[in-house]
């Protein structure tokens, strides 16, 4: 919601300050405007993403040092080792690094086409309509192009 905010905020500051050049005035600040909002979401997922890390880190040590009160535990009940999984083994490693970006397998992204396919052709085909809508706003001037503009940003902040 705060990144719908942000780019609102800017695109009427941006509507005002560069309504002098017309449209291209407009459309260059919508563009900013929704640029800007794109590196807000983009830098909430990686804060977001550091944070789900550390806490698999952190799950990953107190797995670990759990393992080490059972096995000492197991010491100190029973002269010899129970069993070779509990003493004596090597640790296993710390959970390895998740890259911000990969490839899905095969697999993956067929899962993900059933499930988001109708979805986002859904989504595509508002688009367009709203893009259309933003196209016939323009042939009555600025002003109507910056209300229609105002108000789709109104309709996605409640709609969302």
């Amino acid at each position: 919601a705060w990144a719908v905010v942000l780019a609102s905020a800017m695109n009427i500051c941006g509507d005002l300050a560069l309504s002098r050049f017309g449209v291209v005035g407009v459309a260059i600040a919508t563009a900013v405007a929704s640029s800007t909002a794109s590196i807000f979401l983009l830098a909430s997922v990686k804060s977001k993403l550091r944070g789900w890390r550390q806490k698999e880190l952190d799950e990953w040590e107190i797995q670990q040092s759990a393992k080490d009160k059972l096995a000492d535990i197991t010491r100190a009940s029973t002269s010899m080792a129970a069993s070779n999984d509990i003493d004596g083994s090597p640790q296993p490693p710390p959970p390895s690094q998740i890259p911000f970006f990969s490839w899905p397998d095969r697999k993956s992204l067929w899962q993900l086409a059933t499930i988001s396919g109708p979805l986002g052709f859904s989504m595509t085909s508002k688009m367009g309509c709203y893009a259309a809508l933003s196209v016939a706003a323009t042939r009555f001037g600025v002003v109507p192009l910056a209300v229609n503009n105002i108000m789709m940003r109104l309709f996605y902040f409640f709609a969302a």
